[in-house]
């Protein structure tokens, strides 16, 4: 009866024990949001269930002794030391920042934001939005970039800076014919006359280098801000040609709108002209297209997973698009039996600048899809806002008899340019925007990127629509006033090209 009672109290002192140690084994206890999966038993750490369901006394008072004997008092602060061997399961989980993945295993890359969300593989219970919100956003355990992430280290990735170079191809711009040319002195080098060519219709449209540079932050983990600028070389196409007028005529084509002979025409430059007189001269013509943008954006992440994040991007664009025009020509005669130094030039000059600045907003979106050390990344938006056009035409011409001594007699108009005049507009202007983008994680926080861009103006002002081949033949060297009103017609422009580049994010 005394056996069976000690029994019994033995066994209800044990109990109490080990309730009382599972009370202090907490989450409060080892500093986790999650309970402890060690399932304590005794009053000791490293009773295991063998221990407890010992088959005899003499193992259980066995396992008892070792226990005892590998026992250190835990402290305030301290985990209790575990000597005997335990199982995998039975650890605590590793905090986040213990977390030091092999550069190999796989990797979200996002350009700003929480780059690092899962080691593991894929989410298995899918994206929520959010994203880095203070819990697992793919139900990927402790790999998530959670809060005890941003305590510990941080969400990584959360600044990122962009260098691209530019090979990129303006539309081809559209202007009148320019020059035309023929075989023969005496040849008329108007248009639609059998063996001319023609300089002008289009012009430009070669490959252009530049610069595009990208920066930004994340100030929270699903808000960021950036900038943006690049710029394009310019642009250009140029003509030369010369000639002393007896084996090549040249001019600038018209459509001579003189009541006494309207139709095609040529102003001769080099060649014979219609009144017998021969020229020998050249002609150079200039066109130049320049084009940069700044942007000023924030960005709003609206879902994110181990390898895939979607932001909603907004802000501000300036771009500025200038295009140019220049035309100068020149012709000499000689005045026959006066003798070899006495004779007359003729100078035109035609100069057509378009100026155009957009003010604006912009509204997109960006996605970042990563499989290992691969990313594929698409930006699309469209720009909304003003666009200021500003429009300058300078024409002048003189003729200079030569002496001793020369007599030079200044025109205000030239070939096209009736005259100087100076205007501007504003109108409401759209531009798409595209971008994809393929890159390799190079580095940790390397990428090296290859991708496509497409940018699209509808109203922009460019030099060569402003040109009138409506010319009268007989105002030329003279101060007629111009027979029409200033007026901008625009027209649309677009880019495209190449990127190539490197992306550090960190």
């Amino acid at each position: 009866m005394k056996t069976t009672m000690r029994g019994l109290t033995l066994a209800a002192v044990m109990l109490s024990a080990s309730s009382a140690v599972a009370d202090t084994n907490d989450s409060d206890y080892f500093g986790y949001d999650q309970e402890a999966p060690v399932s304590a038993v005794g009053d000791l750490p490293g009773y295991s269930d063998d221990a407890y369901y010992a088959e005899t006394a003499s193992e259980a008072e066995a396992d008892q002794a070792v226990a005892r004997t590998n026992y250190a008092a835990p402290s305030a602060k301290s985990v209790p030391a575990r000597q005997v061997a335990v199982s995998s399961q039975q650890y605590q989980p590793v905090a986040y920042d213990a977390i030091q993945p092999s550069f190999n295993e796989q990797v979200s890359f996002h350009e700003g934001g929480c780059g690092v969300e899962s080691w593991g593989g894929g989410c298995d219970s899918g994206c929520s939005s959010g994203g880095c919100d203070g819990g697992p956003s793919c139900g990927c355990g402790s790999g998530s970039c959670g809060s005890l992430g941003r305590v510990m280290r941080g969400c990584d990735s959360t600044t990122w800076a962009m260098a691209e170079a530019l090979l990129w191809f303006p539309q081809e711009r559209s202007t009148v014919p320019l020059v035309s040319r023929s075989a023969g002195a005496g040849s008329n080098p108007a248009l639609n006359v059998d063996g001319t060519s023609v300089f002008g219709g289009s012009i430009g449209g070669d490959l252009s280098g530049g610069f595009r540079g990208d920066f930004g932050k994340f100030v929270a983990p699903n808000v960021g801000f950036g900038g943006r600028f690049w710029t394009l070389g310019d642009n250009g196409s140029e003509f030369a040609a010369q000639s002393d007028g007896a084996t090549e005529a040249f001019g600038i084509p018209i459509f001579d709108t003189n009541p006494a002979g309207v139709g095609e025409n040529a102003i001769v430059i080099a060649g014979t002209s219609g009144t017998g007189r021969t020229f020998s001269g050249d002609v150079n013509v200039e066109s130049n297209l320049e084009l940069w943008a700044a942007e000023a954006y924030g960005r709003l992440r609206f879902s994110s997973c181990s390898n895939y994040t979607l932001d909603f991007i907004g802000g501000y664009t300036h771009f500025n698009i200038e295009d140019s025009l220049r035309m100068n020509s020149r012709r000499i005669f000689t005045n026959a039996g006066v003798g070899p130094t006495i004779g007359t030039i003729n100078q035109f000059n035609d100069s057509f600048e378009a100026e155009n600045q957009f003010n604006g907003g912009q509204l997109g979106f960006e996605s970042v899809l990563t499989r290992g050390r691969w990313m594929a990344r698409s930006l699309t938006k469209v720009h909304l806002g003003n666009m200021n056009q500003r429009l300058n035409i300078t024409g002048n011409s003189s003729s200079t008899v030569l002496g001793p001594p020369d007599t030079v007699t200044p025109f205000t108009r030239g070939i096209f340019a009736e005259g100087n005049a100076t205007g501007e507009r504003d109108v409401f202007t759209f531009a798409p925007e595209m971008n994809f983008k393929l890159a390799y994680r190079f580095r940790p926080n390397v990428l090296l990127t290859a991708g496509y861009s497409f940018i699209f103006w509808d109203n922009v002002a460019l030099s060569g629509d402003q040109v009138d081949r409506n010319v009268n033949a007989a105002n030329l060297l003279t101060n007629a006033p111009s027979s029409d009103a200033f007026r901008i017609n625009d027209s649309s422009l677009f880019v495209h090209g190449l990127d190539l580049g490197v992306v550090l994010d960190f």
